[in-house]
């Protein structure tokens, strides 16, 4: 009983830091917290449209997508502020390719926001 009551607050440990990550995230990084700002727009856009339940995922995923990989383009961005400060292009190359990943993500749900619209409205 010990050891399970052990692993339980190991699990909790876990989630404290990944709650406390969210957190840092969306109350430091602008990044972050404009892509949030435009997921609760979606949000409020695609409620107006009434879309459906299979719609919802789509749009689910889609903001999920670029919620990720923001913030994975943002811990990159700050190990490679960690590691130099000055100019390299190593570290320039991987800031672009980790904007990138927002990009495409953006693209996705773009793409995922255009189809579902075009549906309601033709």
């Amino acid at each position: 009983m010990g050891l399970l009551i052990e692993k339980a607050k190991a699990i909790l440990i876990k989630f404290k830091h990944a709650f406390s990550g969210l957190w840092l995230g969306f109350s430091r990084d602008h990044s972050i917290q404009l892509q949030g700002c435009l997921a609760i727009a979606a949000i409020f856009y695609f409620s107006w449209l009434q879309i459906t339940l299979s719609e919802w995922l789509w749009v689910i995923s889609a903001i999920a997508a670029v919620l990720v990989l923001e913030f994975i383009n943002s811990c990159l961005e700050l190990i490679c502020n960690l590691i130099s400060k000055e100019y390299n292009p190593m570290i320039k190359t991987i800031k672009d390719m980790g904007s990138a990943f927002v990009l495409l993500g953006a693209g996705y749900a773009v793409i995922i926001a255009l189809i579902i619209s075009y549906s309601h409205f033709i």
